[in-house]
């Protein structure tokens, strides 16, 4: 066996497996560039400071989330856009639709983080111009965590 012959058979399996790394990196990368795949599903959750009244439901799927209300008297349909790049993460909903007429058409401003299986959520009322500075919010924001219930299907 000659030392070119040598080197080919070695570096074979190197070659075999190149494409099935690149799928994995390639992989990871999209995951990367696509920050709403970890917001995908059903989440379950409270308000914090009113924990009490009952659990919360926010449903994503695309560009789209219903947020649902213990006993569903408040409730929110909306499309949103990101803006993973500030910090801490961005979300602004513009309301398609929910039972307070004024708020429909209005964006919503929100930051969130996934830490350990949880979403936090700190979003201001519909309308005010600036998303919340930080996760401990203001006097125009509420906040939410949420666990995911179910996957995107």
């Amino acid at each position: 066996m000659t030392i070119k012959t040598a080197l080919v058979i070695a570096s074979f399996p190197v070659l075999a497996i190149a494409p099935i790394l690149h799928a994995q990196s390639t992989t990871a990368a999209a995951q990367v560039t696509n920050p709403s795949e970890a917001l995908q599903g059903t989440w379950e959750g409270e308000e914090i400071g009113r924990e009490s009244q009952g659990k919360w439901t926010m449903t994503i799927i695309g560009n789209t989330l219903r947020f649902d209300g213990p006993g569903k008297a408040e409730w929110y349909t909306a499309t949103f856009t990101l803006t993973p790049d500030q910090t801490p993460k961005q979300l602004q909903a513009t309301i398609t639709d929910c039972p307070q007429a004024d708020f429909v058409g209005r964006s919503s401003k929100a930051i969130y983080k996934i830490e350990d299986g949880i979403l936090t959520l700190v979003g201001n009322r519909p309308g005010v111009p600036d998303a919340p500075k930080d996760f401990d919010g203001d006097a125009a924001s509420r906040r939410f965590t949420f666990k995911k219930a179910q996957a995107a299907r």
